[in-house]
């Protein structure tokens, strides 16, 4: 019998400065990681979810909310946030780019790396990647299929308990002005 994942991951669309999509990909961090940066994303998460009207922001800036948060609890937890937590996050999130054949995959600090993201790009998956990094972890589990939906709806997001190859294999490999080589009937 196969065992369901319960496991919620994150998945996003982001559209890019060229028009094209990419998918975003992410698991959350390990529960000894969140605890040992609980103080910071706690804050970040709740800064966001104290006042509704924020919430919808929070995909936009919870990654610059978690750095000046970090910064305003000492250069100590800034340093903890960027040595440890945010490459975590980063290493746990793929990307997918439609090649115009197939879908190309690549880690996600890769395609940093290589430039191929633009600032906006990157501020808006950091943004979701922190958000989701929070709630996964802060709310309770009953809870979190429901809550989490709801806001990644917001966000051109959603969670699935699929897994990057899984969630992958599922993307359309074709496009509208493709044509399958079939020829219609007269």
């Amino acid at each position: 019998m196969k065992k369901i994942n319960k496991h919620l991951n994150l998945v996003a669309q982001v559209q890019r400065d060229d028009g094209s999509i990419m998918h975003v990909h992410s698991q959350p961090v390990s529960a000894d990681l969140f605890d040992s940066h609980m103080d910071v994303l706690e804050k970040t998460y709740g800064h966001f979810m104290s006042n509704r009207n924020l919430m919808g922001l929070g995909a936009r800036l919870a990654h610059k909310r978690l750095l000046k948060i970090a910064k305003e609890m000492g250069p100590d937890k800034l340093d903890e946030v960027e040595k440890g937590l945010l490459p975590e996050i980063r290493r746990l999130t793929n990307v997918a780019v439609f090649s115009g054949k197939a879908w190309e995959q690549m880690l996600y600090q890769d395609a940093v790396d290589q430039k191929i993201l633009s600032r906006e790009d990157i501020d808006e998956i950091e943004g979701k990647l922190v958000f989701f990094m929070a709630a996964s972890h802060i709310l309770q589990r009953h809870e979190r299929q429901a809550v989490m939906s709801g806001a990644m709806a917001m966000w051109d997001a959603q969670i699935s308990s699929l897994d990057f190859t899984a969630y992958l294999s599922s993307l359309p490999t074709s496009t509208a002005a493709e044509n399958s080589g079939e020829n219609k009937a007269a």
